[in-house]
Formats: structure tokens, C-alpha cells, sequence
């Protein structure tokens, strides 16, 4: 079989999660925490104190998590529960997509309607800033970037059915 390499967001995490990884599958059917990993895992993963209080103890297992389940090198996925990892059963591998397209589709509802309103309500014209104003991004990318989630989700969904 071909192996197929995929552009991944989350790479600077790749040795961390090759370890976290065989760390998950000696612990088989178990919700590992945070502290645990961190533990078991000193060379790859730091505790720190989070100033703006935040509740991760390492954000770096997140990226690491996130490395596995976007990475096509890795048969798993890695359910991500409330600073707690796992690798997951089929039937929790489609809780866990399920959960995460339901917080995408409501994010993008949410974030078409804050579209509408700056638009509606001429407090500014969301696709025509200035160049100083680097948080918006312009239409074509907008529109772009949308087609390519919304392909992502449908593509998705097929695999499931399968």
C-alpha cells in the first residue's frame, strides 16, 4: 500500500506524538489524565502553571493528540475528553467526530450570523478593511476556506457510512 503524506498542522508535535502514542496503546481502554502523562512522560511533556487561568496542565499533549488524529501515519484516533486522552473504539471514534462536527457546523452558524450583523449593520465592511486590520481575511479566502470545510465534512460523513 502507497503511503500517502498529508500536509499537517500540528507537525512541530510529531515526536511527542510517537510517544504519547505508545503510551495510549500500553494503556489500552483507558482515559489517561493530563498529570499522568506528564508524569510518564517527563522527556516530551511539562507541567505548567497556566497564569491566565487556564486548565491545562500541558498543552503540548493537545498537540500531540491532535498530530495522531490528523496524521495518516497513525491507525488510531485519539478522543480528547476534558484534559483526558484515549485511543478510541470505533463506536467512540464516531461519538468523537460526531461531537466535533456538531461544534464546527454551530461555530460556522454562529460566525455567519456575526457576518451578517457587521454587514447589516454597517459597522464595518467585513470583507474591505484596511490593511492594517489583519484579523479579517478577504472574501475569496473566506469563501474558499469554507468550500474546503464544507468538502472535508461531506468527505467525512462518506467514510462513515462505509
Amino acid at each position: 500500500m502507497k503511503k500517502i503524506k498529508a500536509n499537517n498542522p500540528f507537525s512541530i508535535y510529531e515526536n511527542q506524538a510517537k510517544s504519547l502514542y505508545k503510551l495510549l496503546i500500553q494503556h489500552p481502554n483507558k482515559w489517561l489524565a493530563q498529570e499522568f502523562i506528564v508524569t510518564a512522560l517527563p522527556n516530551h511533556f511539562k507541567a505548567v502553571n497556566n497564569p491566565n487561568g487556564g486548565t491545562d496542565v500541558c498543552r503540548d499533549i493537545w498537540g500531540a493528540a491532535n498530530y495522531i488524529n490528523q496524521s495518516l501515519e497513525y491507525g488510531s484516533i485519539v478522543v480528547i475528553q476534558k484534559r483526558r486522552y484515549k485511543l478510541a473504539t470505533l463506536d467512540e471514534a464516531k461519538k468523537y467526530y460526531n461531537k466535533l462536527k456538531r461544534d464546527a457546523l454551530s461555530k460556522l452558524w454562529r460566525a455567519g450570523f456575526i457576518t451578517f450583523k457587521i454587514k447589516n449593520d454597517g459597522q464595518m465592511n467585513l470583507f474591505n478593511l484596511t490593511k492594517d486590520s489583519s484579523n479579517f481575511i478577504d472574501e475569496k479566502t473566506f469563501q474558499n476556506s469554507a468550500q474546503i470545510a464544507i468538502e472535508s465534512i461531506m468527505n467525512n460523513i462518506q467514510m462513515l457510512k462505509r
